[in-house]
This record gives C-alpha cells, sequence and structure tokens, in this order.
C-alpha cells in the first residue's frame, strides 16, 4: 500500500514543516484514514500559526484558530477531532523536545454538534416489521420480540437481557435493565 503525502501545506515557518514531517513519520503505524485527517488537521493549525513557531503558540491563539474554523462551518464533531490531533501533535512535541513544557490545548473544548433525533418507523413499516410468516417456534419469538420492542420502546441492550421470569403476562409487565445497570419495569 503506498504512502500518504505527508508533504507540509507550502504557507509555513521552515521550523513548524520540519516538525510535520516528523510528526508525519511519527504517525506512520496509525489507520490510514486517521493518520491523513491528523496529518490534515496538524497541516491546518501550522498553515494558521504561519511564521510563528507552533511551540510558541498559547491558548488563546488556539482559540482563535478553533473559532476562526467554526466560523468556516466546520461542524463540532470536525472540531473535536481537529483538537485530537493538535493535543497529539502537542504530545509529540513535548516528548520530543523538553523545552516544550505544556500543552496548549488543554481544556479547550469543541463546540458542541447538534444531535439528530433517531428517525420513527411509519406504521406500514411497523406492520412489516412484526409481520413474520410462520407458526415455528422461532417465527412466533421473532414475532413476541418484535412486538414487545415496538409496542414498549424497549433498547436493543434491554430486549437481548430479557429473560422469561422477567415478564409478568399477568400484569402485563416486563422487568428490564437499562443503561447503568438500572431496572424499570415496562408496561407492554
Amino acid at each position: 500500500m503506498p504512502m500518504p503525502a505527508t508533504r507540509a501545506p507550502v504557507k509555513m515557518s521552515a521550523g513548524n514543516a520540519t516538525l510535520f514531517e516528523a510528526f508525519a513519520l511519527h504517525r506512520v503505524t496509525r489507520p490510514p484514514h486517521t493518520r491523513n485527517a491528523y496529518l490534515r488537521d496538524v497541516a491546518r493549525l501550522l498553515e494558521m500559526a504561519g511564521d510563528t513557531s507552533v511551540a510558541g503558540l498559547a491558548r488563546p491563539q488556539l482559540m482563535r484558530f478553533i473559532a476562526t474554523l467554526h466560523g468556516r462551518g466546520l461542524s463540532g464533531r470536525s472540531l473535536a477531532r481537529t483538537l485530537s490531533a493538535w493535543r497529539a501533535f502537542y504530545r509529540f512535541l513535548i516528548e520530543r523536545d523538553r523545552s516544550v513544557k505544556d500543552d496548549p490545548c488543554a481544556g479547550i473544548k469543541a463546540p458542541k454538534s447538534s444531535r439528530r433525533l433517531p428517525s420513527a418507523l411509519s406504521p406500514d413499516e411497523a406492520a412489516r416489521l412484526v409481520t413474520i410468516d410462520g407458526d415455528d417456534p422461532l417465527s412466533l419469538r421473532d414475532r413476541a420480540l418484535y412486538e414487545l420492542a415496538y409496542s414498549s420502546g424497549l433498547r436493543l441492550s434491554e430486549l437481548a437481557h430479557l429473560d422469561v421470569p422477567g415478564c409478568d403476562l399477568a400484569t402485563g409487565e416486563v422487568r428490564v435493565f437499562g443503561k447503568g445497570s438500572k431496572e424499570r419495569i415496562v408496561p407492554v
């Protein structure tokens, strides 16, 4: 597999370009997609630093860089990955150069990303989901599990850990263990 290009961007100081090349060599054993993303993010940092030595950048400057990237439309997730790459780069610098004492990225948080709501099934999709042909025991079990999951709003992990003693058919309730091993009783 050919190595991805690690050529430093043109708009950085020679010292920063040397650090970039060393960091690229340091990351050579990482998965290719992660490595390439980190190198792009670090290259962007060094390009934004311009002629300033990256070792001399302070936290307020990095916060301004993040704000600039956010203003250019980068999402919170992309900015979180960018900060992760910058932290990895500064850890590398601290190990390599004893004069670099602190990570200026420490404590900087990316803006929050908007969270998407899960999509719900349409009534037709729900009906199709619970329509399982057959009267054999496995088909009956599968149909019952799908109907229980959909009608009770159980999480997949709750459904997977459900056991027969937890089902009370007389009261129409199911005892499940959810997130954090918290027990809850759900109507069927």
